[in-house]
């Protein structure tokens, strides 16, 4: 057992800094520890210690790139510090806020690195004010923190509050070496180091070479007075004044102070260290930038195996928003091979290139999907009652968050039943941990796509990335800079095939301006010649294709929410009818595919739910949920033909509205606030007459039984028919992109509107309008809504199809950096294990979407066709009942809306 004395404490600190700087990694974590077992003994006589060792193990770890447990060590060192009397130890305050908000800003969660930030001023300020003057320590303290806040406003994008902080940071530090030379007290001259680094390289974005020159150069020459030549801080001065010889295309000088930064972290961290990947990708940039495209490539490539071998790692310890805050932090690295595939897209290049994008796409989707795999799998019952307290825990978030209102009662509520929510989840991460075997499956790979694919199939996949030689950690670069291009495998290909498809903004604004013109906006200009985004988009990729009729497509950005098969081609016809399209999240879908997707079970199971009762007397919504404890399947009848005349009427609903019903035909019944749907009783009753004539099993909800708990009681279900009302929170009624900053394309509707993107769209149910008319859900039951977060807890392990008859149901908020497609209904039944989801992009006339329905069930019920041709095929029958309609003029409005999402 250590002493437990002050002394101790300080020698073993002194000791771990010690070795921190000479690149012992386990011997400073060895003293921190004991550091911090004598901490805890000391605390009644020496509170602060705590927190300067948490500060130390929290230091340690994120030099490491352990962001998670950094993260944790910094909430404790906060938390201790908040017990302490602020005029004593406003220092140890001050460290902790500043600590903490600085792992957050790691992570991404910004804003809570705001206020952490805001909380070490509010310390810094009140400890300056009560001095009686402004000692050298307080200086100190004041200098740095005034330098950590100009580097997260510099992160977030304000780079005018960001320059003139760095400037007062300069400045404190200046008045601290008169001070040194006044009164002899510490200068500290790695702190000025710092500051002249983060004033040096913000110069050099903003092309100001002499001055960042002057500036890098003196932070490193402090930097090698302060620390040993072995710290693995003098790696980050080294880098910065190579980023300065790469600008002065010094490219020779760049690449020794690299490879002397990466030698200081393979010497202090070994091989695997995220650094010497960043290093590695540093390196790629000298080379490439000198001429040396091999060289940058092989640099390149060895990057990313070590960043690949991290995330996999890491990913499977963290809960899903954690992720998606964490991936745009080294996405960068992503796109910067990109842009150099870009540019430099031969040998083994695009192979890479390709293989990157099947990692990367969709990456938090399967990893929450494996996750769940995981703990349904191997049957562990406490996992799964973890799960279902999961589960309730979010139904109640989404309940409070639809909820209008800011009182102190209801925000108390929601912050308790987040982190409820986030311990849960902590709780599941830690138990996945011994199915660690099941995780580590091998990457996908395109010559495995290449392998799957038949005679005349091809195989999309499309990136979207900046135009840069250097590697952004933090924020991406403005979206006028980005590009779109895509990679085309056919069977017989030697390499995918790259293919330029320009900017963003072009190609988004063509993608915008046609999904205007198909949703029938009246201000929706016509393209030239009418062929405007197939030009831009399919027109390329022609020659790559080759004889491919079947394309496997996985878009990305913008082209999420498109119908491409409604695009426009030469001659006056479509690309739904020159090519089988089948839109996937990504083609690694086809490595292992089946030949059939028909049931194996000869009597499949499918759950209908349709023509809710909207306005639900209490009594009533009881005894419905009492009856669903016991349902009952409809007996599948003997298979038999099926007549193929018969017809039944899904009602397409428009888009929620908070108050008018106007329109309703028929009106709501007195008392109610939503449109009924008595259309879609007659689809839900005919489509179970067609599956039972197939010889399904069918469970048939309508009227007071069409519940949300319906919804959620069905297990795994081979077909989940929902036919409803949707909603989606958006500002306008026309697909709107800000392309300076990419922003999303929903937006909340009001201050009070759900941030959460998978709260921001919906399906309604029986007795939705108790809520709708300000009345509280009653105990025990659901409130109605069923948004995209609470979709993602439904049990729906091997469903083949979700279809959801309802409006613009394929609509959400398009992610910008993460690869993670759309958030919305669609990713929320993707996530539950939903196989195939069919969505819509805009309301449908009730009269199209009842044909298209029938045909495309025909199709698949007694064809046998795929999901994605009997779609199709639909689609061209539908519309060619539409233009004779419309004495040959063709409304895609009418028949083109519906998309099926493929995984």
């Amino acid at each position: 057992m250590p002493p437990s004395s002050a002394k101790a404490w300080a020698e073993l600190r002194a000791a771990g800094s010690q070795a921190l700087q000479h690149g012992s990694i386990r011997q400073a974590e060895a003293c921190m520890q004991l550091d911090l077992q004598i901490a805890r003994r000391l605390q009644a006589r020496h509170p602060d210690y705590l927190v300067y060792s948490f500060d130390s193990l929290s230091g340690l770890e994120a030099i490491q790139g352990h962001s998670r447990q950094a993260l944790l060590y910094a909430r404790q060192e906060l938390a201790a510090a908040r017990l302490l009397p602020a005029a004593r130890y406003w220092k140890a305050q001050e460290t902790a806020a500043e600590s903490l908000a600085r792992e957050e800003e790691i992570v991404g969660d910004y804003r809570r690195a705001a206020q952490y930030f805001g909380l070490a001023q509010t310390y810094m300020t009140a400890a300056m004010r009560d001095a009686a003057q402004d000692g050298p320590d307080k200086l100190h303290t004041a200098a740095e923190l005034t330098g950590s806040i100009a580097g997260f406003l510099l992160d977030i994008g304000d780079k005018a509050a960001a320059e003139k902080l760095m400037l007062a940071a300069v400045r404190l530090y200046v008045r601290l070496k008169t001070l040194d030379a006044q009164q002899h007290i510490h200068f500290d001259s790695f702190g000025a180091a710092g500051s002249l680094e983060q004033l040096g390289l913000f110069e050099l974005q903003n092309s100001q070479l002499p001055r960042a020159g002057i500036a890098l150069k003196a932070a490193l020459g402090l930097a090698r007075q302060a620390i040993p030549p072995s710290d693995p801080a003098l790696a980050g001065f080294l880098n910065g004044l190579a980023q300065y010889d790469l600008n002065r295309r010094h490219y020779v000088q760049a690449e020794t102070l690299i490879r002397q930064a990466m030698r200081i972290h393979l010497a202090a961290f070994g091989p695997n260290y995220v650094l010497v990947s960043v290093d590695r990708f540093r390196l790629g940039s000298a080379a490439e930038l000198s001429g040396d495209m091999p060289g940058a490539d092989r640099q390149y490539r060895l990057g990313l195996g070590l960043l690949t071998r991290k995330l996999r790692h890491d990913l499977a310890y963290m809960n899903e928003r954690e992720q998606l805050r964490f991936l745009p932090q080294v996405g960068g690295a992503f796109q910067l091979y990109y842009s150099f595939a870009a540019r430099y897209h031969a040998g083994p290049v695009p192979g890479e290139a390709y293989n990157l994008v099947l990692w990367q796409k969709g990456m938090v989707l399967n990893s929450v999907e494996g996750l769940r795999q995981r703990l349904f799998a191997h049957r562990d019952r406490q996992s799964r009652r973890l799960w279902q307290q999961l589960v309730a825990a979010h139904a109640q978030l989404s309940r409070l968050e639809l909820q209008p209102g800011a009182d102190t009662a209801r925000q108390r509520q929601l912050r308790s039943l987040r982190t409820e929510a986030h311990a849960l989840n902590a709780r599941l991460l830690s138990r996945s941990r011994r199915y660690r075997h099941a995780r580590r499956r091998r990457l996908a790979t395109w010559l495995q796509v290449r392998a799957a694919l038949r005679p005349r199939e091809a195989a999309v996949e499309l990136i979207r990335f900046p135009q840069t030689h250097k590697l952004r950690l933090r924020r991406s670069s403005n979206i006028r800079n980005w590009l779109y291009a895509a990679l085309v495998i056919t069977p017989h290909s030697p390499s995918p095939r790259w293919v330029d498809l320009g900017p963003v903004a072009g190609l988004d604004q063509a993608a915008a301006r046609q999904f205007d013109r198909w949703r029938g906006a009246a201000n929706a200009p016509a393209p030239a010649g009418g062929l405007g985004l197939y030009n831009v988009l399919w027109k390329p990729l022609v020659p790559a294709l080759g004889r491919a009729r079947s394309v496997f497509f996985s878009p990305t950005g913008l082209l999420d929410e498109l119908p491409l098969g409604a695009i426009p081609a030469p001659g006056g016809g479509l690309l739904l009818e020159r090519y089988r399209l089948h839109i996937v999240t990504s083609t690694r879908v086809l490595v292992g595919r089946r030949r059939s997707a028909r049931p194996r079970n000869p009597h499949p199971r499918a759950v209908l739910v349709g023509a809710p009762r909207f306005l639900l007397a209490a009594n009533a919504w009881r005894l419905a949920v009492a009856g669903l404890r016991r349902p009952a399947l409809v007996p599948a009848a003997s298979p038999r033909p099926v007549q193929l005349a018969m017809s039944f009427s899904p009602q397409q609903v428009s888009e929620l509205r908070s108050s008018a019903v106007a329109n309703c035909a028929p009106p709501p019944p007195r008392g109610g606030l939503t449109c009924p749907l008595p259309g879609t009783r007659a689809e839900v009753t005919r489509l179970g007459r067609l599956l039972r004539r197939a010889g399904w099993r069918v469970q048939l909800y309508r009227g007071a039984d069409a519940l949300e708990e319906s919804v959620k009681l069905a297990r795994h279900p081979y077909l989940l028919h929902l036919a409803t009302h949707g909603f989606f929170f958006r500002h306008t009624g026309r697909m709107q992109r800000v392309l300076e900053g990419y922003e999303p394309l929903v937006a909340p509707s009001s201050p009070s509107a759900p941030l959460n993107p998978m709260l921001l769209s919906g399906l309604l149910f029986a007795g939705v309008d108790r809520l709708r008319q300000g009345r509280s859900p009653l105990p025990g039951l659901d409130d109605g809504i069923l948004t995209a977060q609470e979709a993602a807890g439904l049990d729906l392990q091997d469903t083949r199809l979700v279809t959801l008859s309802a409006c613009e149901t394929g609509l959400g908020r398009i992610s910008r950096e993460s690869g993670e497609g759309i958030f919305g209904l669609a990713r929320g039944f993707e996530e539950a294990g939903a196989h195939a989801v069919l969505v819509s992009m805009w309301p449908v006339p009730d009269r199209w979407t009842r044909d298209l329905m029938l045909a495309f069930y025909r199709n698949w019920l007694l064809r046998h066709d795929s999901l994605s041709e009997a779609l199709r095929r639909a689609q061209l029958r539908l519309r060619r009942q539409v233009m004779r309609r419309h004495h040959g003029h063709d409304r895609p409005r009418d028949w083109a809306a519906w998309v099926l999402i493929s995984q």
